[in-house]
Parts: structure tokens; sequence; C-alpha cells
């Protein structure tokens, strides 16, 4: 790990906001996503 923290490839905080925002940029499914037509007003 210390030779990860100094190449700066061990993150030390958790990135903040959901799985999916982190992954995706945002916290719903696209509108393309099957997934999506279940998604409720």
């Amino acid at each position: 790990m210390p030779e990860l923290k100094k190449r700066g490839l061990y993150l030390t905080t958790t990135p903040s906001g959901t799985f999916r925002s982190c992954l995706e940029g945002g916290d719903r499914l696209p509108g393309r996503a099957c997934g999506a037509s279940f998604r409720q007003s």
C-alpha cells in the first residue's frame, strides 16, 4: 500500500454520491436502458 499511495493509485477517501453516479456520472439510468421503462415519476 505505501507504494500505491506514493504513486497516487490508492484512494484514501471515498468518493461522494452513489456507486452509479461514480461510474456513469448520474443517479438515473439512461433512457435507452431497458430498466428505465420501470422508472417511477
